[in-house]
């Protein structure tokens, strides 16, 4: 397929955007909100049996061009990639979702963001709530995770 660069125009147009993304704290949160808001949670190709692309080109085309929803790692892959392109500082994580019983897998994916001297800002796009930063015991669009830990 060749070379991928993101198309910031057509992203924003996706979401619904007229204002100018810099990567402040400001602009992690409107991205967040608007993806959340504008690009979907679904499965339906996977409850089809058909294959999951993430190829960074075709899912640009299916999440932004056709315009489709996604799951996790479809939206997230989106958003990291939407992240960078808006120049934030911004790497992949995965998680496991764990509510009852033995822990799974890592079968989530989110992303690490750096504003300025804040580090360690959790974020994701949460397939059926609100849009949140993780603060490792609730979620919030004003919490960061703290640690003593280097990244």
């Amino acid at each position: 397929m060749g070379i991928f660069k993101f198309d910031t125009t057509a992203y924003l147009q996706r979401l619904r955007l007229s204002e100018s993304i810099s990567p402040t704290t400001k602009g992690l949160r409107t991205l967040q909100r608007a993806q959340f808001f504008n690009i979907p949670f679904e499965n339906f190709d996977i409850q089809l049996g058909r294959g999951i692309d993430l190829d960074p080109a075709r899912l640009f085309d299916k999440l932004v061009h056709h315009p489709r929803g996604g799951y996790c790692f479809e939206l997230n892959g989106l958003f990291l990639m939407a992240l960078r392109a808006f120049e934030f500082e911004a790497r992949p994580l995965l998680a496991r979702v764990h509510t009852s019983g033995e822990p799974s897998g890592r079968g989530h994916q989110l992303a690490l963001v750096d504003l300025d001297d804040r580090h360690g800002w959790q974020m994701w796009v949460w397939e059926n709530t609100t849009v949140a930063l993780f603060a490792g015991t609730g979620y919030s669009s004003e919490s960061r995770r703290e640690s003593n830990t280097p990244h």
